[in-house]
């Protein structure tokens, strides 16, 4: 069984897939959808991630 986060992540994959017009979701989706996480975005600013410019890229990438 899916906790309720992870279910909300995985949703979140999915849209921003199709958000892309990509038939499936891949690692890239899901690390996006991860930036949308509390916890995650605490984790990666401890490690002094710039996460707008981070989801930046990431977008940049999912636009090809």
């Amino acid at each position: 069984m899916l906790t309720r986060t992870i279910e909300t992540i995985l949703n979140r994959a999915l849209s921003i897939a199709a958000k892309h017009n990509h038939e499936f979701a891949t690692s890239e989706h899901l690390l996006l959808a991860l930036l949308y996480d509390g916890e995650v975005v605490d984790l990666l600013n401890y490690f002094n991630v710039d996460i707008m410019e981070f989801s930046n890229q990431l977008e940049d990438y999912l636009e090809f």
